[in-house]
């Protein structure tokens, strides 16, 4: 019984012990603290999100009422007829249809080099350096 009694004595000893006291309020206040921190910090992020998806949801509306426009405008016959001149190559009767065709130059048909005939310059190159390179050994 002694025992039990010296222990009990040893706690309420502790609880009147003014460090342990402060030591208990400043845990309590950091917890507390980092409780509002992290909620601080989600709150931010939280607006963020909502920030980024208001502008996501605004581009989106602007591109609906781009692609309305566009839908009208396919309706009507100047649309029509614009396609079907561009696309299908169709002409208005009356009207003569002229097709240009754009002739490569000289000096780009003469630069143009296929791709065989690239590779063949570039080993009669390597062929050459090669050669050169041996001829300077055997003089040494």
């Amino acid at each position: 019984m002694k025992v039990v009694t010296a222990k009990l004595m040893k706690i309420v000893q502790m609880k009147n012990n003014p460090a342990l006291k402060t030591i208990g309020v400043i845990l309590l206040i950091l917890l507390l603290l980092f409780i509002i921190v992290t909620q601080s910090l989600t709150i931010i992020r939280l607006r963020y999100d909502m920030s980024y998806l208001d502008d996501a949801q605004k581009e989106m509306e602007n591109q609906n009422k781009i692609l309305t426009e566009k839908i009208q405008q396919m309706g009507t016959e100047r649309f029509i007829e614009e396609n079907a001149r561009t696309k299908l190559g169709m002409v208005m009767s009356g009207e003569t249809p002229v097709k240009i065709e754009e002739k490569e130059s000289e000096v780009q048909a003469q630069t143009s080099v296929s791709a065989e005939h690239k590779v063949g310059i570039y080993l009669s190159d390597w062929y050459e350096s090669l050669e050169s390179m041996l001829e300077k050994m055997k003089a040494k």
